[in-house]
């Protein structure tokens, strides 16, 4: 990575930057973070408590560019919000999307299962009819 694209990484105009010389995305996971507590309109203080660091920590971490990950999960169960789709370079399903395609993926078993059903029933009367 060039110095202008860690430049264009590193700046503080937005969350999500793409660059030129690569089309994934450079996140600076502080901003989200920041932006996620605007939004629920929870305090510094109280976001601090949450996730048991002081005050003064927390603030710094909203500094931070990257975060361990360890920490962004507890992070993201006291802010109600999975920071993982926000780096994803695709959507990562959350567990009621999960349960919708698991039960999507039921309905297609059995609708499947019906219409050979109805083909067996329907190919069996052809032969009681004494078609062939």
């Amino acid at each position: 990575m060039d110095t202008s694209t860690l430049r264009q990484a590193q700046c503080g105009a937005g969350s999500v930057q793409r660059t030129q010389e690569s089309p994934r995305k450079h996140i600076h996971i502080g901003n989200l973070i920041e932006q996620r507590l605007e939004k629920t309109g929870m305090t510094k203080a109280e976001f601090a408590r949450r996730i048991s660091t002081s005050r003064q920590n927390a603030t710094s971490m909203l500094k931070k560019q990257s975060l361990d990950t360890a920490l962004l999960h507890r992070i993201g169960g006291a802010l109600d919000h999975n920071f993982f789709n926000d780096l994803a370079d695709f959507p990562v399903l959350d567990s009621a999307d999960s349960r919708q395609l698991e039960g999507a993926g039921k309905e297609r078993r059995l609708l499947a299962a019906s219409l050979d059903a109805q083909a067996a029933i329907s190919r069996l009367n052809v032969l009681l009819a004494g078609g062939a």
